[in-house]
């Protein structure tokens, strides 16, 4: 059996393919579409399971004329069924046009070069089911679904309108985009209890099944052991702080490269990750050269899933600087805070819902404020040298992964999977 994933991703998320590999496991065969970038191959495989990557190309002959005969039919038809049955061989009884905006209405029918790559392949593969991940292929996937009667789990990763962009009628768009769309997918799924709660109560449907953003151990890790991965950076008797993930404009990183000015001699700060705005992490250098502590940041490329949980333990402390600047970050549960914990490396973190439920349950970090350098910088030196209470919060850190890992997750995955229907008895599709 066929299972299609669709993501947005250039490099794929480690939650996709922890999913993928757990769903393979269970007897499904497993194809990830992602979007071309970055340099990365247009095929390549992880864990036996093929990534195909699309491109967005708008001048496409395919693609062209997919959107005249879009055009078409909108301008010829009224809305009843008739554009879907005129264009897909299918009608949507569910979807009324009078209740919905002009705009919305014109999103909802106009798809992108890339989100009508992903309806086309989806359309030719003719998988026995379609796993959306996030709100920018929902659309492409939720019509292969409807067309080809197949189940839809839809997989929301965050809160995503609720995330800051330039435009502010952009969260608008997308608040209104998927409170029409979500209540369609057999199966609505996303990463903590907070964003389950919040996306129930806007949009009005049951709420999100919660799969944890937890990592599993890579072939030869061995939880709990000190490795050395950094041992060319640090040097000898080095004490590493480390941020791993995204060099993003909202994650805080500036607060925390200034707060190595303040940092003892024999502390280094480590950024391992990756970041698409070149602009940004240059200015990120250059705060760094300006501040005098190029010697004591390190700029490390991001790693491989099957090698970054050795360089995680390769660390002393871990630290989350994200602000609270939207309802997105507020209740962030990155895929960072569950990889620290998988490493046995304990986290200083901001004060974020998510975040500080951790800490109180499983006393593996500290919530702290990462507003002011100085005060964060002694945060980070007061722990690195009380060696008792370090040691006390990776020894339950380690015993906080036993619980928070994939493993678990994965059973309740494959639980969700087994509850879909082979053939969904959908009343939206009349063929």
């Amino acid at each position: 059996m066929l299972l299609a994933m669709s993501t947005y991703d250039t490099r794929i998320d480690r939650r996709i393919l922890l999913e993928a590999g757990s769903l393979k496991e269970a007897g499904w065969d497993l194809i990830i579409l992602g979007r071309r970038g970055m340099n990365l191959p247009f095929r390549e495989e992880y864990r036996g399971i093929p990534i195909v990557r699309l491109e967005e190309n708008s001048s496409s002959r395919e693609y062209l004329k997919f959107q005249k005969k879009i055009s078409a039919i909108d301008s010829l038809f009224s809305w009843h069924n008739r554009l879907f049955k005129g264009l897909l061989g299918m009608e949507i009884r569910d979807f009324p046009r009078r209740f919905v905006k002009e705009e919305l209405w014109q999103e909802i029918i106009t798809l992108s070069p890339f989100e009508y790559q992903v309806f086309s392949q989806l359309h030719q593969m003719k998988p026995r089911s379609i796993h959306a991940h996030d709100l920018p292929v929902l659309k492409p996937s939720l019509l292969a679904s409807l067309l080809l009667k197949v189940p839809l789990v839809y997989d929301a990763h965050e809160l995503f309108y609720a995330q800051t962009f330039p435009d502010p009628r952009q969260q608008l768009k997308f608040f209104h985009l998927e409170k029409t769309l979500i209540p369609y997918p057999q199966a609505v799924i996303t990463v903590n209890r907070y964003i389950a709660q919040e996306m129930a109560g806007l949009y009005r449907i049951p709420e999100p099944r919660v799969i944890l953003n937890c990592t599993d151990f890579p072939a030869g890790f061995e939880p709990g052991k000190r490795y050395h991965k950094f041992a060319r950076l640090a040097g000898e008797n080095k004490k590493i702080v480390l941020y791993q993930g995204g060099w993003l404009e909202n994650r805080n990183l500036e607060n925390l490269i200034a707060s190595a000015a303040y940092f003892k001699p024999n502390t280094i700060l480590v950024l391992l990750g990756y970041g698409f705005n070149q602009e940004y992490i240059a200015g990120l250098h250059k705060l760094a050269q300006d501040l005098g502590v190029a010697d004591r940041v390190f700029f490390h490329p991001a790693v491989g899933q099957e090698e970054l949980l050795f360089y995680t333990a390769s660390a002393d402390l871990g630290v989350i600087p994200y602000r609270g600047e939207d309802l997105n970050t507020r209740y962030a549960s990155p895929n960072k805070l569950f990889e620290y914990i998988a490493a046995g490396l304990p986290f200083l973190a901001n004060d974020l819902v998510f975040f500080r439920e951790i800490c109180e349950k499983y006393r593996c970090g500290k919530i702290i404020d990462f507003s002011h350098p100085e005060l964060l910088s002694r945060e980070i030196q007061n722990l690195l040298e009380d060696r008792e209470a370090l040691e006390e919060l990776k020894a339950n850190t380690v015993l906080a992964a036993q619980t928070l890992c994939w493993e678990k997750e994965a059973v309740k995955l494959r639980e969700i999977y087994r509850s879909l229907p082979n053939m969904p008895e959908n009343n939206m599709i009349e063929s």
